[in-house]
């Protein structure tokens, strides 16, 4: 079936479809990203997002999610993104619908606990899709490819944690032990480290005339 989640009355109309069937398992896995400085992005661009991002999850999930408890067995597996435990300046509101989708998985596993019905998400960082692409990256530079993993690994490594049953996949080593440090490292250590990112951010998209607010000679 095809349906652009955009869309939310189309959204809807799907969710009432696949609310009458009988779903084992729901992947929450469309997503748009959105890359710049928060000021200068387009609001139409960040609402888009959000519907995706946010608002089909929660119309399709709270379809199809009483089913499964009501038969006992199921699952909802949410790719979501490592921004969702943590953030990056440059992608506030794309980093915003991820926390989200990590507060919702987290609640949802507790509130199922002993239904019978598995919460898993996802929390890879860059996949190689045209993702990055759709998001907009302004630097010009490729995400090292260390630190990328293709879209085949990603789906393995969703599929095994979420037949384990484990809260939180993490894919590829690097984002393992970025999220290690992350989970470890205090606010006060990154904010600063966040601050100079996003320094070098809006200089790379504004450039250096308009990074700071002009002062006026008398």
């Amino acid at each position: 079936m095809t349906c652009d989640l955009a869309d939310r009355a189309a959204t809807k109309a799907l969710a009432t479809e696949l609310g009458s069937q009988e779903i084992d398992v729901l992947v929450n896995n469309a997503g748009l990203g959105d890359m710049g400085l928060f000021e200068r992005s387009s609001e139409d661009k960040t609402l888009g997002m959000l519907e995706v991002n946010v608002t089909a999850v929660l119309i399709l999930t709270r379809a199809i999610l009483p089913g499964m408890v009501e038969r006992g067995h199921g699952g909802v597996l949410f790719i979501s993104s490592g921004f969702g435990l943590g953030y990056l300046p440059s992608f506030s509101s794309y980093v915003g619908t991820k926390h989200f989708i990590t507060g919702m998985a987290n609640g949802l596993r507790a509130e199922l606990s002993g239904t019978g019905v598995t919460v898993t998400q996802v929390c890879p960082g860059p996949v190689a899709t045209e993702f990055e692409e759709n998001a907009g990256n302004f630097t010009g530079q490729k995400v090292p490819g260390f630190i990328e993993i293709t879209a085949e690994h990603c789906a393995r490594a969703a599929v095994s944690g979420f037949e384990w049953n484990r809260a939180i996949v993490i894919p590829g080593l690097f984002m393992k032990f970025a999220m290690f440090l992350n989970g470890w490292t205090a606010g006060f250590v990154y904010r600063p480290i966040a601050a100079l990112l996003g320094r070098i951010a809006r200089k790379a998209q504004l450039g250096p005339a308009k990074t700071s607010p002009s002062v006026k000679s008398e």
